[in-house]
């Protein structure tokens, strides 16, 4: 995890992290950033997501969630991530949702490891390349 981005990478108009909430930022690219201090938050609204949706939240659901948010209006790159946020979580809710339904849970992981031909939440297109084949253990 990083430091936040500098007031010259807040402009959406540059090739610099575009923000997505307070400590949350996204590159052109798809690639997210995460201010270190946001990851007790980000566990504790997990949980609470997962309690009222059912679903297996972990903490990267959580950032896909808020990218999805911020990407549909729900919430702005000045909002603050914070645990018992009611107004925070009735706007994730129905991202993560979405990133079950639409996504089937899959979140973009820094090594690319979605399906092939599956668009990952929270990115901007699918992967490009299928996964390596596993080599097959040799029959002794």
């Amino acid at each position: 995890m990083s430091a936040p981005p500098s007031p010259a990478d807040d402009d959406p108009g540059s090739d610099g992290p575009i923000p997505i909430a307070e400590g949350i930022a996204i590159s052109p690219s798809g690639e997210v950033r995460v201010d270190e201090g946001l990851t007790e938050t980000l566990l504790d609204l997990a949980e609470a997501l997962e309690e009222r949706t059912g679903r297996p939240v972990d903490v990267e659901h959580v950032v896909a969630a808020a990218v999805l948010a911020n990407r549909a209006g729900k919430i702005g790159s000045d909002r603050r991530l914070r645990t018992g946020d009611d107004l925070l979580l009735m706007a994730l809710i129905p991202q993560i949702d979405a990133v079950f339904t639409r996504y089937g849970g899959l979140v973009a992981e820094p090594d690319g490891d979605a399906e092939p031909g599956q668009e990952a939440a929270g990115t901007n297109e699918a992967p490009d390349a299928a996964p390596a084949p596993q080599d097959e253990p040799a029959d002794d």
